[in-house]
């Protein structure tokens, strides 16, 4: 199998895990604090909870700016965004 085919889906999850910690550290700042150390989450779901949580519930308060959208990071960077409930991204790619 090419390296190329293994790496996609870690690079993938990289920006959906990149963005859940950027977001938390968003709603941290937001309240005063400092976001300080992240443990892994069980799965994919207790991820989107705790980050919608973070954020009282729903992403839907902030906005967010997506540089390469469209490679294999920034996809997963908005499927996160997508499933915590932005309703206000916008998606960048150079062609």
């Amino acid at each position: 199998m090419p390296l190329a085919v293994v790496w996609q889906p870690l690079v993938f999850h990289a920006g959906f895990a990149g963005a859940a910690a950027g977001t938390l550290a968003f709603a941290a700042q937001m309240k005063g604090i400092t976001l300080g150390h992240l443990e892994p989450y069980v799965n994919e779901e207790a991820m989107i909870s705790a980050v919608k949580a973070a954020l009282g519930g729903s992403g839907k308060s902030i906005k967010a700016l997506v540089i390469g959208a469209l490679g294999r990071c920034g996809r997963g960077a908005v499927d996160l965004f997508r499933k915590i409930g932005l309703n206000e991204y916008v998606l960048t790619n150079i062609t």
